[in-house]
């Protein structure tokens, strides 16, 4: 697999991994003539899944997309399989370590709205490799696999950071991987719902995503730390913050 960070000169502020990929084999000048064309065809095939899905893939497409010939592509990739693989494995790894650290001095709700902002964009900005995660998921256990490792990494990370500013008991601190690990299912499958799918009742957050960057910060708040982040910080009154479960008298 080509090392994502094995070119210094490609820019930090993109979020499209195609266009990553695309910028590596403009300035591959220092890699191997056998390295540059693997990179070639890694961004050529990143391209094309993008474009058309995992099941519209076809080597020959491949071929002419990176202009290398059909007998080169097999020295590095035996099917379209294991070039799929490779793509997708690699945004996996590069959107984990695209991740800003947060300020050191931004509040709980802060970090939460930072990062929550910063991965709808990276989400937003690479729409078809996300889907083509879920065709590979379904097909692949391995890929299924290296997900759930990914995953998990990214979780075990927010959870630490949760326990952290929870001050709580170790008996509570020892629950934040689970509730971390929901809260990131929920918000994938959100996104998904809203940028994958294109579910049309969801359509308002694909017109203003901000709204849904708000919207999902002050829930992940709400499950880590079981209150309403401070309402000076998210910019005005929020309709959910007055959501609130209300027993009524008449009501056991």
């Amino acid at each position: 697999m080509i090392d994502d960070n094995d070119t210094n000169a490609v820019p930090s502020a993109i979020l499209d991994y195609t266009e990553f990929l695309t910028l590596k084999v403009d300035k591959a000048q220092k890699l191997s003539k056998g390295q540059r064309t693997r990179l070639r065809v890694t961004a050529a095939a990143s391209r094309i899944l993008a474009e058309n899905g995992y099941h519209n893939l076809r080597m020959a497409d491949i071929t002419n997309e990176a202009g290398v010939s059909h007998g080169a592509i097999y020295r590095y990739f035996e099917n379209k399989r294991a070039v799929a693989f490779e793509v997708l494995s690699g945004h996996g790894q590069w959107a984990l370590d695209f991740m800003p650290p947060s300020e050191g001095s931004m509040s709980a709700y802060r970090r939460i709205h930072s990062s929550m902002s910063h991965f709808i964009d990276l989400f937003r900005s690479n729409i078809g490799l996300m889907r083509c995660n879920r065709q590979l998921c379904d097909e692949f256990p391995e890929f299924d696999e290296l997900q759930m490792k990914n995953n998990a990494a990214w979780y075990r990370q927010v959870a630490a950071g949760m326990a952290r500013r929870a001050g709580t008991t170790e008996r509570a601190r020892g629950e934040t991987f689970g509730v971390a690990s929901a809260l990131g299912g929920m918000v994938d499958e959100m996104l998904h719902n809203v940028f994958v799918r294109e579910d049309p009742s969801l359509t308002h957050f694909r017109r203003a995503p901000a709204k849904l960057v708000t919207m999902l910060s002050i829930l992940w708040y709400r499950a880590a730390f079981a209150e309403n982040p401070p309402s000076e910080e998210v910019n005005g009154a929020h309709p959910l913050l007055e959501l609130k479960g209300v027993v009524r008298p008449d009501q056991p």
